[in-house]
């Protein structure tokens, strides 16, 4: 799916004398940080929505939920440690691939609930190879953790419903095309900031992310890329493969 993307930033001449800095060579040596980020949001606002689609479309077939219900003020329901992170209820996660469940690789945990694999001493760490750095494992899968995933407030008492994805190789197809204006170019205003000037750094980028097995309804999207709000909308995706070809599958709970 094409996502074609662009950022711009300003600075201006007299708020940079006054600070005494340099803004715009800053900016310059964090544009590709800024780009990394904005693939990591896009991949995981899709999954959510694709997750979102099999909890409509496909009786959540990809889905184990072992969250607590949302429960009333007269009947409350509390969270208990059943209805957190556990190697049982990863395992069923993981069931709902049957036999290509050895296809799974990789699982993303908001950071709450890596906070209770940690305590729970769920967690391994192999080095790497060239033995620099030390590598989150969970049950042979590597471990990534990203506060952008799915966490909603619910019900009496409130509680927190975390979204914990268990993935294998090449869910998704990424690339990067080539975009007919620079993908880096600068601009300026003399007569902004009353005569001072201002310096604008525009940058672009031609995204290609689509998970593999699913459809994305782009003849809606508002823009010439879709918005994060689109892509984790379920009713914008549709799920094409088998359920056992897509690597992917999701656990629910409450931390």
């Amino acid at each position: 799916m094409r996502q074609p993307v662009n950022q711009s930033w300003s600075n201006m001449d007299l708020a940079s004398e006054i600070a005494g800095a340099d803004p715009v060579g800053d900016i310059v040596s964090k544009v590709e940080e800024y780009w990394q980020t904005d693939r990591q949001y896009r991949l995981v606002n899709s999954c959510v929505g694709i997750f979102a689609d099999n909890a409509t479309n496909d009786d959540g077939d990809m889905i184990h939920d072992i969250s607590a219900d949302a429960g009333t003020e007269d009947v409350p329901v509390a969270a208990t440690d059943a209805n957190k992170i556990s190697d049982n209820a990863v395992i069923e996660a993981c069931a709902t691939m049957g036999d290509r469940q050895a296809d799974l690789s990789g699982i993303a945990v908001h950071s709450v609930v890596y906070k209770r694999m940690q305590k729970e001493q769920m967690i391994d760490f192999i080095r790497s190879a060239d033995n620099t750095i030390l590598i989150p494992t969970y049950l042979g899968k590597r471990v990534i953790v990203d506060d952008g995933l799915y966490a909603v407030s619910y019900g009496t008492p409130v509680k927190v419903r975390y979204q914990t994805i268990i993935f294998g190789a090449g869910v998704f197809a990424m690339g990067a095309g080539t975009n007919a204006l620079k993908a880096t170019e600068f601009s300026r205003d003399p007569k902004a900031g009353r005569g001072s000037g201002q310096d604008i750094l525009h940058s672009r980028r031609q995204w290609a992310i689509h998970p593999l097995g699913f459809t994305f309804d782009y003849a809606t999207v508002a823009d010439e890329a879709p918005t994060y709000a689109e892509l984790r909308t379920g009713s914008m995706w549709n799920r094409v493969w088998d359920r056992k070809r897509v690597k992917m599958a999701c656990l629910i709970s409450n931390g």
